[in-house]
Order: C-alpha cells, then structure tokens, then sequence
C-alpha cells in the first residue's frame, strides 16, 4: 500500500521518501475499471499484469489493460520524478548511475523497460546476488526477489551518523555527523528470545528422549514376559531373536497355543467321559424310590463331591443307601440331612473313586 524510495551518494543512503501509492493500488484500479471483485483483479495482475514497452504489438485489449495499470503507478512516477530533482538540486549532481526497481510490483513485465524509456536513465530490478559477486549463496528465483525488500528495510532501520536521519513520519531531512555504527541494541531481545527458544526446545527434546528410552524398556520387559509366560524360559539370545524376528515369534507362539489347546480338549473330553459314566451308574444303582436331585457336583479324577436334594427325609436316606452301595464308590460320606427349600431336604456327598472305574 506504499512504495519507498531510497536514494545513495558515495555508496550511502542520503534521501528517502515515502508515497502511499503501492500494488495494492493497482489491483483496486483494475477492480473498478473491469468491475470485478478485488481477488479476480489480484490474480489478474500476477498472472497477466504488464506494462507498454515502445514498439511492442498490442491489441485494444491489451493497451487498455497496460493503461490501466500505468494510471494506477502514475503518483509513484510522478513522486519520484519530483525526488530525483530534489537530489539533484541539492546534491548538484545529475549522473545518477542507475535506479533499481523492487518489491512485487516490481516485478510486473515491461515496467523498467517503461521507466527506461520515461526516465532516460537504466532501470532494472534489483538483484543483490549479481551486485554482490562475493556473496556465497544460490537463492532460487523467488528467494533473489525477496532480498532487495529485506535490504531496503534494513537500510531504513540502521541507525548511523553517516547520512542524514530520517523523520518516517514527515520525511523530513536531519543533519548528523560524518560517522557510521549500526544500533547493536536493538538485536540483543531477538538474540535473547531465539536463546531462549533454543533452550526450552533443547531441553524438550531431552526430556521427551528421556521418557521414550524408559517407555520402550518399559515395554521390552513386558514383551519379554509375555514371551516367557508361553515358552517358558528361554536363554536371552533366543529371546531376543523372537523379538526382532515378528514372523518367528508368530509361529513359535502358535505353536505353542496349539500344545495347549490339544492338552485341554483333550483333558476335558476325558473328564467329560467320565462324569457322564458316573451319572450313567448312579442312575442305574439308585432305586426310582429314592427321590433325588443332584443341584451341584465337582467332579476330579479320584474324588466326587454332589450337593443333593430329595423331596422328603426318607427319600433322601434311601438315597444316601443306595449311593454308599455303588461298586464305583470309594469310602462315601454323606453329611447329616437338613431342611432345604419349603420341604424338602437336602446333604452333601463326599466319596472317593476307584481306579478303572
């Protein structure tokens, strides 16, 4: 939204001036001209903005687009025309060398051409790289146009006795004295403050290393018995190769889930049998008299244990007869009968089995 001139004698800045005329002037010139809103004109004026170059072929078109942008830059050109004669009448000097264009603006096609040709002096964009042959870097295309800005706004901020003092506000002119320092103060709050970036995210990056290394110990551990709660222990270079080695840990884990799946279906389909054998002889030893219902019954391989109920005392002394007599039996003890739910009784059976029963 402004543009700055800066103008050097004997390689310093002596004169500088501000005029409140910028690029965004001339996206709001094509705006009102075509009648578009201002993000159309913006692209408009990045993607095929340019300025008359003399000689050059254009359509109707085409000169009222480049006319329209010239009469947008019109107060830059005639500011700096009134400039370059307030330098050359108090400096006494004419030979200006050259006058250096940048900023976005800048970089429209054909305006140093234009300038040349108004001006009757060199225009050309600035490109410190190439005025600097001792600078060390490559910059890419967009950097290069970047840096006459950055140069531009530090040579407004530098604070010296080498050149007149600048009032930003009226653009008035003071006089200093004949020497040149920079104001080393002003960098010493982004000085302290990049430090003090530096040193919490230092110290981030410690503490975050910190907590990882002993989560993943953490959880090496727990991986490690896990393993061995499967395989059981092993020696600690097995060990650390099942872990490195997800494919080989798989299959050793499977495997070893197969063992166990095979060892229990087939102690439950032996126990099974056999409870069912038990109940199968009870049924046939126990006379239709002798009223029971079994409500629970733990069953292992040498021992049998069965909460029962009867309808009626006798029928649950018949039936505690009738189960001591079971050839299957081994030493049955059954407790003394007690009243279970509304009437009817209930005991305990505790008997041992015999072997090959």
């Amino acid at each position: 939204r402004k543009t700055g001139m800066f103008f050097f004698r004997n390689g310093l800045p002596v004169l500088h001036r501000n005029t409140m005329v910028g690029g965004f002037d001339v996206t709001l010139g094509i705006s009102q001209h075509y009648n578009i809103g201002l993000a159309e004109a913006e692209l408009a004026k990045v993607d095929r903005g340019f300025l008359l170059v003399p000689g050059m072929q254009a359509t109707a078109d085409q000169q009222t687009f480049s006319e329209t942008i010239r009469q947008a830059l019109e107060p830059v050109f005639s500011d700096f025309q009134q400039s370059l004669m307030a330098f050359t009448s108090r400096y006494s000097a004419d030979n200006i060398e050259a006058i250096y264009l940048c900023g976005g603006t800048a970089l429209l096609p054909g305006l140093p051409e234009h300038l040349t040709q108004r001006w009757r002096k060199r225009v050309q964009p600035l490109q410190v790289t190439k005025l600097f042959p001792q600078a060390t870097i490559q910059p890419q295309r967009n950097i290069e146009w970047l840096l006459p800005v950055a140069s531009a706004l530090g040579i407004s901020q530098i604070s010296g006795e080498s050149r007149s003092q600048i009032n930003f506000r009226s653009g008035k002119l003071y006089a200093a004295s004949r020497s040149l320092h920079l104001n080393l103060q002003q960098f010493v709050y982004p000085a302290r403050l990049l430090l003090t970036i530096y040193l919490v995210a230092m110290v981030s990056v410690i503490l975050q290393n910190f907590f990882l290394q002993r989560e993943r110990a953490r959880r090496d551990t727990q991986l490690s018995t896990a393993i061995q709660s499967v395989t059981g222990r092993v020696a600690n270079s097995y060990l650390s190769n099942l872990k490195s080695n997800p494919s080989r840990l798989r299959q050793v884990i499977g495997q070893k889930v197969e063992e166990a799946q095979s060892k229990t279906r087939g102690a439950a389909s032996s126990s099974a049998a056999s409870a069912l054998e038990l109940i199968d002889q009870m049924s046939k030893g126990v006379p239709e008299m002798a009223k029971m219902e079994i409500k629970t019954m733990t069953y292992n391989p040498n021992q049998l244990q069965m909460q029962i109920e009867s309808p009626t005392a006798g029928d649950a002394q018949r039936a505690i007869t009738a189960l001591q007599q079971l050839p299957v039996f081994q030493s049955p003890k059954a407790s003394a009968i007690e009243s279970g739910k509304g009437e009817k009784k209930k005991f305990t059976l505790t008997t041992g089995i015999k072997k090959g029963s």
